[in-house]
């Protein structure tokens, strides 16, 4: 039952694509605590390239523990570049900080910071693409506690009926 309205705007002048979102409503059972999410990214294409950047963030009212606001936020990057019709290279990187604990809820504790960079190669094959990509990250708490590293490959198959 909690309201909550979205607008999304996405303009294109030429080579030039932008795009905005914002967001804002009530999170909570009682309808009480109010959370605000916006977006603003920038795409760019010329000729076998093409580059788009993204801001996002938020604000979530009280949401941690009851006392203060929890705002994450992060940017993300990702260019690709076609070689040929059916072969194409890509890179990607994202940061992402968050002032609680835990991704998937509003923890109490030190926040996250996480940095990933992944480069990867598509290949486009009669309705069919394969992409192997490499995530190469650092993951950490703000206090750098905790810290996870790792590098991790994918294999990815997508066919279009």
């Amino acid at each position: 039952n909690q309201p909550m309205a979205m607008i999304h705007v996405e303009p294109d002048f030429g080579s030039i694509g932008l795009s905005g979102s914002f967001a804002a409503g009530k999170y909570d059972e009682q309808e009480q605590h109010y959370m605000m999410r916006w977006s603003g990214a920038i795409r760019l294409t010329v000729d076998n390239f093409m580059m788009r950047a993204e801001y996002a963030g938020g604000r979530w009212e009280d949401a941690i523990s009851g006392v203060r606001a929890a705002t994450p936020a992060g940017i993300n990057c990702k260019v690709f570049y076609s070689v040929a019709p059916w072969l194409k290279f890509m890179y990607h990187f994202d940061f992402v900080y968050h002032n609680f604990r835990d991704f998937a809820a509003f923890s109490q504790g030190p926040g996250e910071i996480y940095f990933t960079h992944t480069p990867g190669v598509i290949l486009n094959i009669a309705d069919t693409f394969l992409q192997f990509r490499v995530d190469i990250a650092d993951w950490s708490t703000t206090d750098k506690a905790e810290t996870l590293s790792f590098t991790r490959t994918s294999l990815g198959w997508r066919v279009t009926f």
